[in-house]
């Protein structure tokens, strides 16, 4: 029972975070007109993000902008979802979406 809830809770978290990496993706994708640049700012911000929840952890004086990273919102051990989590996704899937119905195809 306990294993399929925390099962089911990391599932959650997993879809969401990866539909904000996702989110940002696209928007990079469509703001840029190579392939590799939107590869290397998705890459490049995922990592500023992993730096950011690590080194917030060892480091006090980060923990105040630690909020900013999606990881420190990733909780899959809590039964309800992060509200910034969603929120981050929501934002980032909007405005690529934005971005690409202005995109000259």
């Amino acid at each position: 029972m306990i294993g399929t809830l925390l099962a089911r809770n990391l599932r959650r978290h997993l879809i969401l975070t990866l539909a904000l990496f996702g989110g940002y993706t696209l928007l990079f994708a469509s703001m840029v007109r190579r392939r590799g640049s939107a590869v290397a700012l998705s890459v490049g911000l995922t990592l500023v993000f992993f730096w950011l929840d690590v080194t917030a952890q060892l480091w006090a004086p980060l923990r105040k902008i630690q909020w900013l990273s999606p990881f420190s919102h990733f909780e899959p051990i809590q039964t309800p979802l992060s509200g910034m989590l969603i929120l981050w996704t929501a934002f980032a899937v909007a405005l690529a979406f934005v971005s690409f119905e202005r995109q000259d195809l």
